[in-house]
């Protein structure tokens, strides 16, 4: 179980449906933006071979369980004091 926090844009201070997908739009495009800058830096120095390399050879792995645990984050996105 996850608690979010949400902006509310009403006068009672409550989220709305709008709210969340306010939320919701915000979060995908700071993912999209992301992933624009990782296609970015992967073209522009010349990787794209490396990367195909990288996608034939994880097919099938949780590309997202792997950058948690790659980064030593817990599942609950709370870093793990080693």
């Amino acid at each position: 179980m996850i608690t979010v926090t949400i902006p509310s844009e009403n006068s009672h201070g409550i989220p709305v449906f709008e709210d969340f997908m306010a939320e919701a739009q915000r979060r995908f495009q700071v993912e999209c933006d992301a992933k624009n800058r990782a296609y970015s830096f992967i073209l522009s120095t010349g990787r794209l071979h490396e990367f195909d390399e990288f996608c034939k050879s994880t097919k099938g792995i949780n590309h997202h369980e792997n950058c948690v645990s790659l980064l030593g984050l817990s599942a609950s996105g709370v870093v793990e004091k080693n």
